[in-house]
């Protein structure tokens, strides 16, 4: 009887330490491709497993846009806004790693990015079969990069990101 429940015992005990190893190596999900107005994108960058996703799936996208501090590193949680010449606003999204990837019609965009209240214009020709490479360099201090709270809530930060745009639409119509 005593040997009966030493070897339920370490049965238990060998159960509980494969499912904590294998909750321990479970995958993230991989970064998943958006939509804004028609338009697909992907955004990340964070950790080399995204660096490596995105990689592998840059081919499918005719506009990337990194965006990086003047000394190279990398920045994420910024905002794009990217308009055609007609005025149609074809991409706003929130940067979820330094990277994003876009995939636009053929043509001459403005693409607004805005990092920490500032904003930045670029003009890029985007063409269907190759892919345009834009960096946004960022002159920022360590004032400037302090962490944010993690108890901002999901409706503040809609909140936030609207009026950021908003910010954005009225700046584009004064240059």
């Amino acid at each position: 009887m005593k040997n009966i429940k030493q070897q339920l015992l370490l049965a238990a005990l060998l159960s509980s330490i494969s499912t904590v190893s294998l909750a321990a190596y479970t995958p993230t999900p991989p970064l998943q491709v958006q939509e804004f107005n028609g338009t697909n994108y992907l955004t990340g960058g964070v950790g080399l497993d995204e660096r490596h996703y995105i990689e592998a799936r840059r081919s499918q996208f005719n506009l990337r846009i990194d965006m990086s501090r003047s000394d190279g590193s990398y920045l994420g949680d910024g905002f794009v806004q990217i308009v055609d010449y007609h005025n149609r606003i074809m991409l706003e999204a929130k940067f979820d790693g330094p990277i994003l990837l876009a995939n636009l019609p053929e043509g001459k965009y403005q693409v607004y990015s805005i990092f920490h209240g500032k904003v930045k214009k670029n003009i890029v020709t985007v063409k269907e079969r190759s892919q345009k490479h834009l960096v946004v360099h960022w002159r920022t201090g360590e004032r400037d990069l302090r962490v944010r709270p993690h108890d901002v809530s999901d409706d503040h930060a809609k909140k936030m990101h609207h009026k950021r745009m908003m910010q954005i639409r009225s700046k584009m119509h004064h240059y």
